[in-house]
């Protein structure tokens, strides 16, 4: 779900450029959780991003108009790329009750990147 796209051609130069891009329409991905998970989805997030060392939250949402900053080295042209993307983690979920049973289930969780995405083209 791209809401930016496109090319900056820096060849012919010698020198760095940095250059302001904007998303093109609005968006927005608020996760979910099917399954038991025994506690709020923004903990659930939080936990995915401890343990897998990714950057995802319960919900995002980016605005028409919202910049970010590319820069392209000297002589290189860049693709680059702006959203949000909906990533889906199977988690293992441990409960441990009052008198010591332990369930074991998994759950889906769905939860929302914000990205920027660079690559020489």
């Amino acid at each position: 779900m791209a809401q930016g796209s496109g090319v900056i051609d820096n060849r012919r130069s010698d020198a760095a450029v940095r250059q302001s891009i904007a998303a093109g329409s609005s968006a927005g991905l608020k996760g979910g959780v099917e399954g038991e998970i025994g506690g709020k989805l923004d903990l659930a997030a939080a936990e995915i991003s401890s343990k897998l060392g990714v950057s995802v939250e319960a919900s995002v949402s980016i605005s028409k108009g919202k910049t970010t900053t590319v820069v392209v080295p000297a002589h290189k042209r860049v693709t680059y790329k702006i959203g949000i993307k909906k990533r889906e983690y199977q988690v293992y979920v441990t409960h441990q009750f009052r008198n010591c049973h332990v369930s074991n289930s998994w759950a889906k969780v769905t939860v929302a990147d914000s990205y920027t995405e660079t690559w020489n083209s």
